[in-house]
């Protein structure tokens, strides 16, 4: 089962770490997929459907099914932008304070994907 932006950051905003993480780093990431109304804006503030309520720091515009194999570990992100299955729009220094959030995305993903559909 694959799972939505909104539903997975959410989850993620859920950990102390994570969220603190994010706002010592001052970190605000804005999904846009092709998909007309799935847009996702991730802060430590919270998710956001929609339009970014501030500028982001970092926007991913990549697909739904791009976005799975990232997050199931079987796409590296930079092999996902240099197959341009993904584009990432934003100072590169800020992408690479990503790095150590990656695992814990993967996780969660994983985590949430394994649940049964109710």
């Amino acid at each position: 089962m694959t799972v939505d932006h909104r539903t997975l950051f959410g989850a993620l905003l859920a950990d102390d770490d994570f969220t603190a993480r994010l706002k010592d780093r001052g970190l605000s990431l804005y999904f846009v997929p092709p998909e007309p109304g799935a847009a996702v804006f991730v802060s430590s503030d919270g998710v956001v459907a929609g339009e970014p309520p501030f500028p982001p720091t970092l926007r991913f515009e990549m697909g739904q099914d791009t976005a799975h194999e990232i997050w199931s570990g079987r796409l590296p992100l930079m092999n996902a932008v240099v197959e341009r299955r993904l584009a990432i729009k934003g100072p590169v220094g800020r992408v690479r304070q990503l790095t150590d959030l990656l695992p814990a995305v993967c996780a969660t993903y994983a985590e949430l994907s394994a649940r049964p559909r109710s």
